[in-house]
């Protein structure tokens, strides 16, 4: 397949045109192309093919056997065939082929996908393991991206229910540990008064940080910036209903509950993302209006 044609592929696939992708994917000419047959296998997958999806994606993988986009496909399928065991094998070994080019979204995409197919497995423990890793995945990344950029406080932050602690918990750790490999020793999170003394003795507006020597000090505008970065996409809401949902399965009612509030806090205004709003109102009817206090 030449570039006009994986363009075209994904231009349909992309608008969800998955039986319009299979049609032109029949007028090419692919028994050797690896792109052929992966996204036949993608377009095979949307429309619960599976059979097809699954020899399609083994085709590509005889191909390329390093292609990690194809042993997440690959994954997927078993997963939807409920075969978990081979899913785990197919998205564990997608994570290990990922180039350190990948983006943050399609590493935190597997990982959210492998701690689902654990869910599904009945493993709780590595579940919950891959969705704080997803977690950790996307907080790393905004911190990242934080650190490039100057950046301003709120006038006020919203309002957020009390339980709706993660988001700053997660700041903060992923802050701390990447001063530790800046060399900081101590870290510092200033406020009040003492913020804004600092702010105003020191050249830092714009800033997240002020290192004094071995100490760090973590600015409000960080954490605001951060909360923004979290509010502005429904990736770390959904990430956390997943978490409430699994919570929920196990019966540890009020952590899903206060996971689903911290989700709800968390939908980007204007957003038709419903999971977690039905999810806590379902848990409320069935536990009574306070389960989760």
């Amino acid at each position: 397949m030449n570039e006009f044609e994986v363009d075209r592929i994904i231009a349909l696939l992309q608008k969800g045109e998955f039986e319009g992708a299979r049609k032109y994917l029949g007028t090419l000419s692919g028994e050797e192309d690896f792109h052929y047959w992966y996204y036949l296998g993608v377009a095979s997958r949307k429309i619960n093919d599976l059979e097809t999806a699954a020899e399609s994606i083994d085709k590509a993988i005889l191909l390329d056997d390093k292609s990690s986009p194809a042993y997440f496909e690959l994954g997927l399928i078993h997963q939807a065939r409920k075969e978990y065991g081979k899913a785990i094998d197919c998205l564990t070994k997608s994570l290990e082929l990922m180039s350190d080019g990948v983006t943050p979204i399609q590493r935190i995409d597997s990982l959210n996908s492998l701690a689902l197919t654990y869910k599904r497995a009945g493993d709780i423990d590595n579940a919950l393991k891959y969705y704080n890793l997803s977690l950790e995945t996307l907080a790393q990344d905004i911190h990242d991206w934080i650190k490039t950029r100057q950046i301003h406080e709120l006038p006020q932050r919203p309002t957020l229910h009390p339980t709706t602690k993660t988001w700053y918990e997660l700041a903060l750790a992923i802050a701390t540990k990447s001063a530790a490999k800046d060399g900081i020793e101590n870290i510092r999170v200033p406020t009040g008064e003492t913020a804004l003394k600092l702010i105003q003795q020191n050249p830092i507006i714009g800033r997240a940080f002020y290192d004094d020597g071995k100490t760090r000090y973590i600015l409000p505008a960080y954490f605001d910036a951060f909360f923004e970065a979290l509010k502005g996409d429904i990736l770390y809401s959904t990430i956390v209903s997943n978490v409430g949902t699994l919570l929920a399965e196990t019966a540890e009612i009020r952590r899903a509950g206060e996971c689903f509030m911290e989700a709800i806090d968390f939908i980007p205004q204007g957003s038709g993302y419903t999971d977690s709003i039905v999810s806590f109102n379902r848990l409320r009817e069935e536990y009574g209006a306070n389960y989760w206090e």
